[in-house]
């Protein structure tokens, strides 16, 4: 169904799925158009983008004739936007994360032995006896 959805063969995505083929830039926008519910171009850039991102070294190409509509350019001007910030956001959350971890582990003392629960409750805890062996 989601190669239908994509207008790719099963073959096709099966093949990106485990690496055997390399993913075309044409092939990473209509995997985001597949994937996107709503169709919202914004949305659809995004997605498209990660996808890029996701394939890294290994993503084709193609030489275009003509460059994309400025109305494409615009709504993909947009995604980058939207994944610069959020890029952002993650570094930003990332390194407040390391510094309170950083600050956490230098200021605290390192914790004491857990208590025994007859160390707690000395009162209520059984007393055992040593194992006596009978003399024959």
């Amino acid at each position: 169904m989601f190669a239908a959805r994509a207008g790719v063969a099963l073959n096709t995505v099966r093949d990106l799925e485990t690496g055997s083929v390399r993913p075309s830039d044409r092939m990473t926008r209509r995997l985001a158009e597949a994937l996107a519910f709503d169709r919202d171009p914004v949305r659809v850039a995004l997605l498209d983008l990660r996808l890029q991102d996701a394939a890294g070294s290994s993503l084709r190409r193609w030489r275009r004739r003509r460059p994309p509509r400025v109305a494409v350019q615009r709504v993909y001007a947009e995604a980058r936007r939207v994944l610069d910030v959020e890029r952002a956001e993650q570094h930003q959350a990332a390194d407040e994360f390391l510094d309170d971890l950083t600050a956490g582990l230098l200021a605290e003392p390192e914790p004491a032995r857990p208590a025994s629960p007859a160390e707690v409750w000395p009162e209520r805890w059984p007393r055992v006896r040593p194992h006596q062996r009978g003399t024959g």
